[in-house]
């Protein structure tokens, strides 16, 4: 008897048991398939769509909402305007002035660390370990390498230092290192121990 593609080849021919566990888990698809769409609350392939009412509830993609971590639209000369910030503290430029005139001397060397930036600005009084600080580096440069002597961290909005990380150290309040590094001036072979401060 030909073989037809309409009918169930169990009777047409002799099934192998290969071919019964075929036909058996075959019949098992369809089911699995209606019991996960009724799961899931998904329609049937051939269902009729249902008639939406109200508003929908996922979001739309063409206007995904806002990431709660989005980065603010900083001026494009942010970073600039933060090491100009760092570069007028009068530690700075003591620190650069004394590498120049080292008797084996090198070049200061300041640059904003784009990859830290804050996502947000700075309010009116931020605290030192505040996220909205712009970080600045500052450390001295050899033809093949920079030694990091600190980090300045930036209020833009207020235009002012709010915190350094000394390398020794960690960061803490401009005053608090102001005070730091004046002890380490006045002993230097017995250097204190870092702030309470310093995070």
């Amino acid at each position: 008897m030909p073989f037809h593609p309409g009918r169930h080849s169990s009777s047409v021919r002799p099934m192998t048991a290969k071919g019964k566990w075929l036909l058996v888990t075959s019949g098992l698809v369809a089911p699995t398939i209606a019991l996960g769409l009724a799961l899931c609350g998904c329609p049937a392939p051939n269902a009729p769509a249902r008639e939406q009412v109200g508003a929908p509830t996922a979001p739309s993609m063409s206007a995904p909402a806002p990431s709660a971590t989005a980065r603010v639209a900083f001026p494009a000369d942010s970073g600039k305007v933060a090491v100009d910030v760092a570069a007028a503290l009068p530690e700075v430029k003591s620190y650069c002035a004394a590498l120049e005139k080292a008797q084996q001397p090198s070049h200061c060397a300041m640059w904003s660390e784009d990859e830290s930036a804050p996502t947000t600005p700075c309010n009116r009084d931020p605290t030192y370990l505040d996220d909205c600080l712009w970080p600045v580096y500052l450390g001295e440069s050899h033809p093949d390498h920079a030694v990091r002597f600190a980090t300045i961290w930036v209020n833009l909005t207020s235009r002012s230092v709010g915190a350094v990380s000394d390398f020794a150290c960690g960061r803490m309040p401009l005053a608090v290192w102001r005070g730091w590094r004046a002890k380490v001036s006045a002993t230097p072979d017995h250097p204190p121990d870092c702030p309470e401060e310093a995070k």
